[in-house]
């Protein structure tokens, strides 16, 4: 029964060994696991952090130059809006400016109708003058030629 109790004590020791040399292992294995996740978090800050602040700082630079486009373009708005407001009094004005032409054009129409209503009655005065003109020419003559007779 000795016997079996040194194997049992022996292989009980056998087992605290072999516990002592796996808990070593792990004990080993959890501090490289730990200096690697060290490595990554240094490796994290400086890369992830680095790049992060880079786009966060791209971020504060596009809103800045958004924010100057936005002043830009509510200037020009403004500016649009000034032109607007002084071509819509330029239309105003030309629309009551050809209100007074077409008016105007009206009158001349109605002027060269009693224009050309005149030229057709100094044409036949000018006619009748003509033949008048020619008739006394005649007469004269005719008068002249009397006197020659006599």
């Amino acid at each position: 029964m000795e016997d079996l109790l040194n194997r049992i004590i022996s292989k009980l020791d056998n087992l605290e060994q072999g516990q002592k040399e796996l808990g070593d292992r792990l004990d080993n294995r959890i501090d490289k696991l730990e200096n690697r996740i060290d490595k990554l978090e240094i490796r994290m800050e400086n890369e992830v952090f680095d790049k992060m602040a880079a786009l966060f700082d791209g971020y504060l630079h596009n809103a800045e130059v958004l924010d100057e486009h936005t002043k830009i373009l509510n200037g020009h708005t403004k500016k649009f809006d000034e032109h607007t407001k002084i071509l819509n009094g330029h239309t105003k004005m030309l629309d009551e400016h050809t209100k007074i032409l077409n008016e105007h054009t009206k009158k001349l129409d109605e002027h060269t109708e009693i224009l050309d209503e005149h030229t057709k009655i100094l044409e036949s005065i000018e006619d009748k003058i003509s033949s008048h003109d020619i008739q006394i020419q005649v007469l004269d003559k005719t008068k002249s030629n009397k006197r020659k007779v006599k």
